[in-house]
C-alpha cells in the first residue's frame, strides 16, 4: 500500500486561503521505509531548490548528498545526535545544506546567504512532498564533525542536515503540526 503524506496533514489542517496543497500539507514525519532514494530523485529536489530567488542571483546554496548505499551515509549518520540517528537509519539519503558567504564575483560578502539558502530549502521541501517523499531538515548534529568530513572553507556555513526517504505506513505515529493564528505572525501597519 502506498502511503500518501498529504492525507494525514489534510485531516488536521484547514486551507482557508486556497494555498497550494504542496505548501499547506507539507510536513516532516520521521517514519521511512529504508528504501533507496535514487540519485535522479535527489537531483529533482536539488533542481527545484535551484530555482529559489537569491540576492543578485548568487545562488549561495550547495547540497552535499549521500544515499544509504554510500559510505558517506554512515559518516553523516554518525554525526547526528542520538535522537535523530535512531530514526534517520531508515532514511534513503542524507544531505548537508551549506550556504556560501562570499559571491564568486569579486569575492563580495552575501549578507542574505542564509535567507537565500532557506528559500532553496523550501523549494526542495515542497518538491519533495509533491513527489510523496519524506523531507525532514534537522539542526541536531555535530557541525564540526561534518565540517571536517566535507573539508570546505571558512566562507561556508552549514545550515542544516536533511533526511529524505520513502514514507512508511508507520507515519501514523508521527504528529502533524499546526500553525499559530495569522494574528501572531503579522502586524498591519497604518
Amino acid at each position: 500500500m502506498k502511503v500518501n503524506l498529504q492525507n494525514k496533514a489534510r485531516s488536521l489542517r484547514e486551507n482557508n486561503y486556497e494555498i497550494s496543497d504542496d505548501i499547506i500539507y507539507r510536513w516532516s514525519p520521521r517514519q521511512m521505509t529504508g528504501e533507496v532514494v535514487t540519485l535522479e530523485e535527489l537531483k529533482a529536489l536539488v533542481a527545484a531548490g535551484s530555482w529559489a530567488p537569491s540576492s543578485r542571483n548568487n545562488q549561495p546554496w550547495h547540497y552535499y548528498l549521500a544515499t544509504n548505499t554510500d559510505e558517506a551515509f554512515s559518516d553523516l549518520l554518525g554525526s547526528l545526535n542520538e535522537g535523530n540517528r535512531i530514526w534517520c537509519k531508515q532514511a534513503g539519503a542524507l544531505l548537508v545544506l551549506v550556504s556560501h558567504t562570499k559571491a564568486e564575483y569579486k569575492n563580495k560578502d552575501i549578507p542574505t546567504h542564509s535567507f537565500d539558502t532557506g528559500a532553496s530549502w523550501m523549494a526542495f521541501a515542497i518538491e519533495g512532498v509533491r513527489r510523496n517523499l519524506v523531507v525532514h531538515a534537522m539542526a541536531g548534529f555535530n557541525k564540526e564533525i561534518v565540517r571536517d568530513f566535507l573539508e570546505f572553507d571558512s566562507n561556508s556555513v552549514i545550515e542544516c542536515m536533511i533526511a529524505v526517504g520513502k514514507p512508511s505506513e508507520d507515519i501514523s505515529k508521527d504528529k502533524v503540526s499546526v500553525r499559530r493564528p495569522l494574528t501572531e505572525s503579522m502586524t498591519l501597519l497604518k
